[in-house]
């Protein structure tokens, strides 16, 4: 809004100043990136003039040399006094290099400690790659789903064509078009846009889409195996096998993952883990945070740029204990859940009767109600009301048989009370009736229709005319004065 407004005023200047931070998910590093490119010379743009101060890569930080150089007013504004206990601080305490690299080198990392040098993992970039050059080579794919607010990912990993011992990495990526528009990662629509991001209908992701990517996949690469969370993935990985896909289930325990992030650790710090500079992937790996535990094993927890899932701050002796359920017991609930409404689905019934509102909105409730009645419930009473004219009733009687959905079929408040006053103001509705209608008593002379002035009979209005076909206006006789 800021920008589009400069463009009321003859020679606008933006003047806009800031450090590093740590959240890549944002606006700030989303400019970041393009200041780096255009300084970069990736394309030229006269109308912007842009400068980074910081240390370059290679240079120790824990030099003075290094403050000297990402702060330009140094000795002026910036007091030496004050920052080099600061970085004398930061060698001493690990869990203070971040922030200080963060505001005193303008360096961009995690807003927690990370696992990844993002420095090396940039120099690991390689624009040039590409996909199409791997035809017909061995691949191994990696693909972690998701079904509402988290990315899914797809991962291609071929062993390098020139760099031996080094491999090649591409990514796809998918979320739900609602997601997209909805979250507050403002590089989403940027990375649609770019191709990075594949945008399926809806407010959960479409598997169609995915299983779609790894069929076209297997017609372009030799797939040597395809590892997944088996998470979310049941009936993707049977369709797959049914394919003759490769699947392999890999369950994200400290077993199965300690190692293979060594050995991913080992291949960004030798430059030997090539990617195309994806952005989405980039943002992923800062977002990584390790733990250590006593066997020396590491195991990650992803976390978002805004730093998800922490653990507030207990007082008063509170303690945090995490409560969660094993990924096999939460495919159990996710398939129950499925087949929960698959019988509802059989039986015509509403989501919303069995207690199932992940699609219910206040506006749409009522109509499934509506639904309900008309769909599931009105073929059953019509049967039941043929029936029981057959069985009970004689040919003569002159009887039928109907159940009555009226107070089941009723509406909202308001809508009940546009319906009565229609009925009422144009006769086919008395007043009593209308009451009766709402489990009111009926009231004394308000048993007859009312009719509109402006609204009479045929008939009614041929004897007011005397049959010459207008009726004739009474005429009122005038008053003489009379004499004082």
């Amino acid at each position: 809004m800021v920008e589009t407004g400069t463009g009321k005023r003859d020679n606008s200047l933006l003047w806009v100043i800031t450090t590093a931070g740590s959240n890549r998910s944002g606006i700030c590093y989303e400019v970041r990136t393009f200041v780096t490119r255009l300084l970069d010379r990736v394309f030229n743009d006269d109308s912007q003039f842009w400068i980074v101060y910081g240390h370059d890569d290679g240079d120790d930080w824990t030099l003075e040399e290094s403050l000297i150089k990402a702060n330009p007013n140094w000795g002026i504004s910036v007091r030496p006094d004050v920052l080099i206990p600061l970085q004398a601080k930061a060698m001493q305490m690990p869990r203070a290099v971040n922030n200080f690299k963060t505001k005193r080198l303008n360096e961009w990392g995690n807003a927690d400690t990370a696992w990844m040098d993002m420095r090396v993992w940039d120099r690991c970039a390689d624009a040039t790659l590409d996909l199409d050059a791997y035809a017909g080579e061995p691949c191994w794919i990696g693909l972690d789903l998701a079904s509402k607010t988290d990315i899914a990912a797809r991962r291609l990993v071929f062993p390098h064509a020139q760099i031996d011992g080094a491999f090649a990495v591409f990514g796809r990526y998918y979320l739900p078009e609602e997601t997209v528009h909805a979250t507050g990662n403002s590089q989403y629509p940027g990375w649609m846009n770019s191709g990075r991001l594949t945008v399926t209908p809806g407010n959960i992701i479409d598997f169609g889409w995915i299983e779609a990517d790894l069929i076209d996949f297997a017609s372009r690469f030799g797939i040597q195996a395809v590892a997944f969370d088996p998470f979310q993935a049941t009936q993707l990985s049977t369709r797959m096998l049914a394919e003759e896909l490769p699947m392999i289930e890999v369950h994200p325990t400290v077993l199965n993952l300690s190692e293979p992030m060594k050995t991913l650790e080992a291949l960004v710090l030798q430059e030997k883990l090539i990617h195309d500079g994806d952005p989405v992937l980039g943002w992923m790996a800062s977002n990584v945070v390790v733990h250590l535990d006593a066997k020396d094993n590491i195991y990650q927890a992803a976390q978002s740029g805004e730093n998800r899932g922490k653990v507030l701050v207990l007082e008063n002796g509170m303690k945090f204990h995490e409560v969660g359920v094993t990924n096999k017991d939460a495919q159990f609930l996710e398939l129950r859940k499925f087949q929960i409404t698959d019988i509802a689905r059989l039986f015509r019934m509403q989501p919303h009767m069995i207690a199932d509102l992940d699609r219910a909105t206040f506006s749409n409730i009522e109509q499934q109600s509506l639904e309900f009645v008309m769909h599931t419930m009105t073929p059953w009473a019509e049967r039941w009301e043929a029936s029981i004219e057959a069985e009970l009733l004689f040919d003569g009687d002159g009887l039928e048989v109907e159940f009555d959905f009226a107070n089941l079929m009723r509406g909202d408040a308001a809508s009940r009370s546009s319906y009565y006053q229609s009925g009422i103001q144009n006769g086919w509705l008395t007043r009593n009736e209308a009451r009766i209608a709402e489990n009111l008593n009926p009231l004394e002379g308000l048993d007859e229709p009312l009719r509109p002035l402006n609204m009479v009979e045929e008939r009614s209005a041929k004897d007011l005319a005397g049959g010459g076909g207008q009726a004739e206006p009474p005429v009122q006789e005038a008053e003489e004065p009379k004499d004082e």
